[in-house]
């Protein structure tokens, strides 16, 4: 009988390969869009956020928030849950902070997508752990806009903020979130134009 010791460590050994190679580029990518932020912040901006997650506090409808020398406001009323929630997300350098973190736990199945101009998350799917059920986070930043930069990029700021906010329209089209979530349960299917 051959020995199935070697053959399996090799196999398992084959699978984390990749899942390194993505945690490297991810980590990368991370690393990347974060140090482009940090450089091109703007002093006071202003972003959309949708969630979608199996936990308490998401927002039926996604929350504005406006953020001004990193304080931030939130333009959607929450209520205590969603406060909580939204409490660790309700800044772009937060955001970066929640991926590091999914980034530290492992990554199963994770994808990021980052602004090529100022550098913060567009698309965050996060499932850090295969063997843990309802750990994936979804995040999607819309309706970026810039309120005010530093004296230094002022000049043309106006005419770029209006064309990142007609390109993050089209990142992805909004999802009926309450219907997305329940739709296992229901057995239909979602539309992705339906409202809320």
């Amino acid at each position: 009988m051959p020995a199935r010791g070697p053959a399996l460590a090799l196999c398992a050994l084959l699978a984390v390969v990749p899942s390194l190679a993505q945690q490297t580029d991810l980590r990368a990518g991370l690393q990347a869009a974060r140090a482009k932020w940090q450089q091109r912040q703007p002093s006071a901006y202003e972003f959309t956020l949708e969630a979608r997650c199996f936990c308490i506090g998401i927002a039926k409808t996604p929350p504005t928030f406006r953020v001004r020398n990193g304080e931030p406001s939130t333009l959607t009323e929450l209520d205590r849950d969603s406060v909580t929630f939204y409490s660790r997300r309700d800044t772009i350098d937060k955001l970066f902070a929640a991926i590091e973190w999914s980034l530290n736990r492992g990554q199963d199945n994770s994808i990021v997508r980052y602004d090529e101009e100022f550098g913060y998350p567009l698309l965050v799917e996060l499932d850090p752990q295969r063997s843990e059920a309802d750990d994936e986070l979804a995040l999607r930043v819309t309706n970026f806009r810039v309120i005010e930069m530093p004296r230094q990029y002022a000049v043309g700021i106006e005419a770029a903020s209006r064309s990142r906010l007609a390109k993050s329209a089209d990142v992805q089209p909004p999802i009926n979130w309450t219907a997305w979530m329940m739709a296992p349960f229901t057995n239909t299917s979602v539309s992705e134009s339906e409202d809320l």
